[in-house]
C-alpha cells in the first residue's frame, strides 16, 4: 500500500487542484526542495484520510489563498511545513478547521505576527483569522521567530497574542506596538539555540509599555 509520496527535488513548479485526491492510505506527502510557486486550492482533496505530514519547505511559494489547507479533506494533518518559501502573503482562512493540526512551520519566510489578524492597542485584544477552528495548535514559527503555547485552552480566541512566550535565552519584551515588534525581529539573529525577540501581549499593557514610548530621560 502507498503510504508515503516523495517528489523532493523534482523541479516541480505548481501543484493543481485535485493533484492529491482519494489516496486513502497515504499517511506524508514530501514536495519539498522544489520550485513550486503555486498552490492552487483543492491541490490537497477529498480522500486524505490520514494524511499527517505534509512538507513544502524550500520552495518558490509567494502566496497562500484563503482554503488552501481544509480540515474536511485534511482530518488528520498534525504538521505543515513551508520553511524556507520567499512567502509574502497568507490570506486569512489559509488553514481552515484543521481538528489535529498542532504545529505550522513558516521559518525562513517573510510572514510575520501581522498576517495572524488585528490588534486593537486600546483594548489588548486580537482577533485571530489565519487558522480559524485549528483547536489543536500549540507551535507557529513565523519568519524570523517562533510561538509556543499558543494559547492554552484553545489558539482559536481573541488572546493569542497575548500568550507568545520568548523562546531561547530568558529575556521578554512587553509591548503593545506589534509593528515594533516586528522591526525588532527583522533585525534580530535567528538561531534554534537562543531562538529571536517575542513581543509578550498582555491586556494590561499601557502604551508606556511599548519600547519606544518609554521614559529615557534617565539615558545619557
Amino acid at each position: 500500500m502507498l503510504r508515503s509520496i516523495d517528489l523532493r527535488h523534482n523541479a516541480l513548479t505548481v501543484v493543481r487542484a485535485g493533484t492529491f485526491v482519494n489516496l486513502p492510505v497515504v499517511m506524508s506527502i514530501y514536495l519539498s526542495f522544489n520550485e513550486i510557486h503555486t498552490i492552487e486550492v483543492g491541490a490537497f482533496g477529498e480522500g486524505l484520510p490520514y494524511l499527517q505530514q505534509l512538507r513544502l519547505d524550500h520552495n518558490a511559494i509567494t502566496t497562500l489563498l484563503a482554503g488552501t489547507f481544509r480540515g474536511l479533506y485534511l482530518p488528520k494533518v498534525n504538521v505543515i511545513r513551508l520553511r524556507a518559501n520567499p512567502l509574502i502573503n497568507m490570506e486569512p482562512g489559509t488553514f481552515v478547521q484543521l481538528p489535529n493540526l498542532r504545529r505550522i512551520e513558516m521559518n525562513g519566510t517573510f510572514i510575520n505576527s501581522s498576517h495572524l489578524g488585528t490588534f486593537d492597542t486600546r483594548t489588548g485584544l486580537s482577533k485571530v483569522t489565519a487558522f480559524p477552528g485549528c483547536t489543536q495548535l500549540q507551535y507557529v514559527e513565523l519568519g524570523t521567530f517562533r510561538l509556543h503555547a499558543l494559547s492554552e485552552e484553545n489558539p482559536d480566541t481573541e488572546t493569542i497574542l497575548s500568550s507568545l512566550v520568548r523562546v531561547g535565552q530568558q529575556r521578554e519584551l512587553y509591548t503593545t506596538d506589534m509593528s515594533e515588534c516586528d522591526i525588532l525581529n527583522q533585525n534580530a539573529m535567528f538561531s534554534e539555540e537562543y531562538g529571536a525577540n517575542v513581543c509578550i501581549m498582555s491586556n494590561g499593557n499601557r502604551l508606556t509599555d511599548a519600547l519606544s514610548r518609554r521614559e529615557k530621560g534617565h539615558l545619557n
